[in-house]
């Protein structure tokens, strides 16, 4: 845990500048922490080189990432910083294979300035934070829906960049079918589309 008299020292690692820069002058002008920004893994793991941080806010979706394998390599490199996963609009399933690979939460974009403060402080003192609305039995649905051989082909072929009639051609099945079985796919998944359901098949180590 930081020492009260010690400004809290965050690494902000987010491609989206506009965002790091107001970010960064909330935090340091109205609550004293001390940010750097990166805007990649490289610079993130370059930043990490120089020194531990309290905390590093880090978004998945940065270049060079890969999702949770740049996680995992962050997490690597920082092991007396409290990684935390920052982003806008990640799932439920994605939040905990991110604490499972060794983030120590979530903190979604949309808190305001004060919240996102408080929660810094937070984990910085060593806790975990999730935010409510966040379900960890949503994140485990697909243990109850095992996927057969034929999906789990179709998603793989998916993942691969495959188009559903290319798909049907490998299988000898009719488009429409392949259509009808990704629909089905998404919705025991808990996937919006096609791609979704193939990154949280892949989160799940199913493919």
């Amino acid at each position: 845990m930081p020492d009260s008299t010690t400004p809290l020292s965050i690494l902000l690692a987010d491609d989206h500048q506009m965002v790091c820069d107001a970010l960064k002058r909330v935090l340091s002008e109205d609550h004293g922490f001390q940010v750097d920004i990166a805007h990649d893994l490289e610079g993130t793991l370059r930043g990490l080189a120089t020194g531990a941080y309290d905390v590093v806010l880090l978004d998945l979706s940065m270049p060079g990432m890969d999702g949770l394998a740049g996680l995992r390599r962050v997490v690597f490199a920082a092991p007396d910083s409290h990684v935390v996963l920052f982003s806008g609009n990640a799932d439920d399933r994605t939040v905990w294979a991110a604490i499972d690979a060794g983030a120590k939460g979530y903190i979604p974009k949309s808190l305001s300035s004060q919240s996102l403060a408080s929660t810094l402080q937070l984990v910085a003192s060593g806790q975990q934070f999730v935010p409510l609305s966040v379900s960890r039995s949503a994140a485990l649905r697909t243990e109850n829906t095992p996927l057969s051989a034929q999906e789990i082909h179709i998603l793989t072929s998916v993942a691969n960049g495959k188009t559903n009639r290319e798909i049907a051609l490998d299988l000898e099945l009719a488009e429409i079918t392949i259509k009808v079985k990704m629909r089905a796919i998404c919705t025991r998944l808990g996937a919006k589309n096609r791609t979704h359901a193939a990154m949280l098949a892949k989160l799940d180590n199913l493919l």
